[in-house]
């Protein structure tokens, strides 16, 4: 019974020896799991923390910047972004916008332009010189008659103050004159011309922007005045020399001592 007991006892042990064992490895392989699965969550809570401030932050500031162009006319700026949630859809609608934009932007400037130059062309053509200002004076453009009774081109006095060119320009001077109320007598086309000094106004919603002035060539008119004097000079010369002769013959006619008259004379008389 002894022996019996001490087998048995040692069985015991030994059991317990092996199941302490499995318990020791079962605990370190749960160890190892739960400080890996812990590692691999902490991971990704610190990747979460660190770049999902980003991830919403990224594209606002894009649409932001986006913005900020569009409204200081560069409608050619676009946003890329790739993603496939609210933030991309938003960015293909702005770059849609942008797009129409710039289609517009360029259709217009392209009308302006055309409309400028014809408006250009009209004034180059016309007899009268033309002097644009802005609301501070400062010349915006000449015509070709312009150029040429001031002597200068339109380049060297584009953008400059009215009263800076009038230092060394003499009609210039005369021109920005407020109480100027008679012609003017140009030297142009290789002889005396004569102009009129008009200025007009030009408003926007009743504030004055700027000033055109138009000098009105009335040389023509001039010229015709003259031909009818030179006319009336010439026909009163011309019929002056025939009248005398009438008139003396007219008188020696009443004058009795070359003789009478008959009567179909004197009603001829």
């Amino acid at each position: 019974m002894r022996l019996s007991l001490l087998i048995l006892n040692d069985l015991n042990q030994q059991a317990i020896i092996r199941k302490n064992e499995v318990a020791n490895n079962t605990t370190d392989v749960a160890l190892f799991w739960l400080t890996l699965i812990f590692t691999v969550a902490g991971l990704i809570t610190f990747s979460f923390v660190v770049n999902f401030p980003s991830v919403i932050s990224t594209p606002i500031h894009a649409l932001n910047e986006g913005i900020r162009e569009i409204a200081g006319k560069n409608y050619s700026k676009r946003i890329h972004l790739k993603q496939n949630d609210e933030f991309g859809d938003l960015a293909n609608a702005f770059n849609s916008m942008a797009e129409k934009l710039d289609d517009y932007e360029r259709s217009n400037i392209a009308q302006v332009r055309f409309e400028k130059s014809r408006i250009e062309t009209i004034i180059n053509q016309m007899k009268d010189g033309i002097i644009g200002f802005d609301a501070k004076q400062k010349i915006l453009f000449l015509n070709a008659v312009a150029e040429k009774l001031l002597g200068v081109k339109e380049a060297q006095v584009l953008g400059k103050y009215s009263a800076d060119v009038a230092v060394n320009n003499d009609l210039m001077r005369t021109l920005i004159q407020d109480n100027l109320k008679k012609e003017l007598k140009i030297y142009a086309d290789n002889k005396e011309s004569y102009f009129i000094k008009d200025v007009l106004n030009v408003t926007n919603n009743n504030e004055v922007i700027g000033q055109v002035i138009v000098l009105r060539n009335v040389t023509q008119f001039h010229e015709l005045n003259e031909a009818k004097t030179n006319f009336i000079a010439t026909v009163s010369h011309e019929l002056k020399t025939p009248i005398s002769s009438i008139k003396m013959s007219a008188q020696l006619l009443s004058d009795n001592r070359v003789g009478n008259l008959n009567e179909e004379q004197n009603r001829a008389y």
